[in-house]
């Protein structure tokens, strides 16, 4: 940056090969361009940094933006280089799961739905599925905090909102249905 705070170019280095390591790349074949300058090309060259793998690799790639189709060779990946993969597992138990959640809205939708008009109640009746809308969605999202925290299993955390939310629903229309 110069005196008025705006970036300007001073360097660039280009690489062949650069590795990450704790406090420092390592790259091989690289050249440095300055403004004004002739270019110097390095075998190796070693720059500091205070980017950590584990820091560059979580803040780039996210398990929301991996394909499905991707994520089991990811977690592969993942936990060949020894990172943690629990938010890749969950994320794809969740998409696994994510049929018997449509399944289980809907069915939770026929319950408040089914009910005849002339009874009654209907806007009590919203105020029931709308509240248990919500209560279905924060146990997902704390069922998703708590598996990427590991304090459940990826598994548990992905599975147990739609398998509870399906036998409400089932529960509530039997009970509406036969009174």
């Amino acid at each position: 940056m110069n005196s008025t705070g705006v970036p300007s170019f001073t360097k660039r280095i280009d690489a062949r090969e650069a590795i990450l390591r704790p406090g420092m790349w390592d790259l091989k074949n690289a050249r440095e361009a300055s403004a004004g300058e002739p270019a110097l090309f390095y075998n190796a060259l070693s720059i500091n940094s205070n980017l950590n793998p584990q820091t560059a690799f979580e803040k780039y790639i996210s398990a929301q933006s991996t394909p499905f189709w991707s994520l089991a060779p990811t977690i592969a990946e993942i936990e060949r280089s020894g990172f943690s993969a629990t938010s890749y597992r969950l994320r794809l138990h969740q998409l696994l799961a994510t049929p018997l959640m449509f399944a289980a809205m809907s069915a939770l939708g026929a319950v408040f739905s089914l009910r005849l008009m002339r009874l009654g109640g209907m806007a009590k009746l919203a105020i029931y599925g709308v509240s248990l809308g919500f209560a279905v969605f924060f146990f997902n999202q704390l069922c998703s905090a708590m598996g990427k925290a590991e304090v459940i299993p990826a598994f548990m955390a992905g599975w147990a909102t739609p398998i509870i939310a399906l036998l409400a629903a089932m529960s509530l229309l039997v009970y509406t249905e036969d009174g």
